[in-house]
């Protein structure tokens, strides 16, 4: 029986999941090979490394199935440059490889072939949205220059123009102290010099504006509500596109899908314009996907 393998390569860390038949899944991590961050080379690199401690741990050098999420892999080009860059590196002609992009594991993950839409959240955004079967509809995923509406680097961005607003006036504000406490930025010096001078993801500070909404501050649960009405006025489109009956849900999955507060808020405004419409967190991790994929793929070599 063949070994399936599933990865989800991501830009800040990368994990394998691997499994014959019905024995129990083995997984392990390694670090991040978005290939757009560390380079092809590097991205190649770590996809190899992880699939080999796979096959040494299942014994099982060739004749497998690997399918591999890749963070930054959304372009064919790129998809075709690392498939074939990862059977050279292999060197293990019996085995299939087939490189997708990491919103699409993520989407399997959730719905394992079926209908649904899912909403992506993390340092970026993006929804994904599929009915009878049709071709997945996507819609944003622009990166931070365009979109990544209600992402982790908007919210960020969001409470760090709070702060620097704050210094303008010279007002306390809470985010203003995290911003002095947690990240050395008590001057408009020392906020200019983290943000344009050092390798400062504005991202960064999102876990800080949600741990204050949770908190009950007034001006972080503005900077998430704002976000929220953001995420859910693309949800809206998107849900009433794919025409949805009987399980109308939104699944979440991505970092950010981890903060109640903001779920609640997302769910709560969704609800408003869309009443039959319900927001769950997904359960199960992309690499979960990437793994589902493997195991779908024809055994024949083609």
């Amino acid at each position: 029986m063949r070994l399936n393998i599933g990865l989800d390569v991501g830009g800040t860390s990368s994990r394998i999941a691997a499994q014959v038949g019905t024995e129990p899944i083995w997984t392990t991590a390694s670090s991040a090979g978005n290939p757009r961050i560390v380079g092809i080379e590097h991205s190649v690199d770590v996809i190899v490394g992880l699939v080999r401690s796979a096959l040494d741990h299942f014994n099982r050098p060739s004749g497998n199935c690997i399918c591999a999420g890749v963070a930054g892999a959304a372009a064919p080009e790129m998809k075709r440059s690392l498939a074939d860059a990862i059977r050279i590196n292999l060197n293990e002609p019996d085995t299939l490889i087939e490189v997708t992009d990491d919103a699409t594991v993520a989407f399997e993950a959730a719905f394992k072939g079926g209908d649904g839409v899912l909403l992506i959240i993390g340092t970026g955004s993006i929804i994904l949205a599929r009915h009878q079967r049709h071709a997945m509809r996507r819609s944003g995923g622009w990166g931070y220059l365009l979109g990544d509406e209600g992402s982790g680097y908007n919210l960020g961005r969001d409470g760090l123009r709070a702060v620097a607003s704050a210094l303008d006036s010279d007002t306390q504000t809470v985010l203003a102290t995290r911003a002095a406490v947690d990240l050395d930025m008590s001057t408009r010096e020392q906020l200019l010099a983290k943000i344009y001078g050092e390798d400062f993801r504005l991202a960064e500070f999102a876990p800080v504006v949600l741990a204050e909404a949770e908190a009950g501050h007034k001006e972080s649960i503005g900077i998430v509500d704002n976000n929220a009405r953001e995420l859910v006025d693309r949800l809206r489109v998107s849900c009433r596109e794919i025409n949805a009956r009987g399980a109308e849900t939104v699944k979440l999955s991505g970092g950010l899908s981890q903060s109640h507060i903001y779920v609640s808020r997302i769910a709560a405004l969704l609800k408003q314009q869309l009443p039959d419409w319900d927001v769950v967190r997904s359960g199960r991790e992309p690499v979960e996907g990437a793994l589902w994929l493997a195991s779908r793929m024809p055994h024949e070599s083609s």
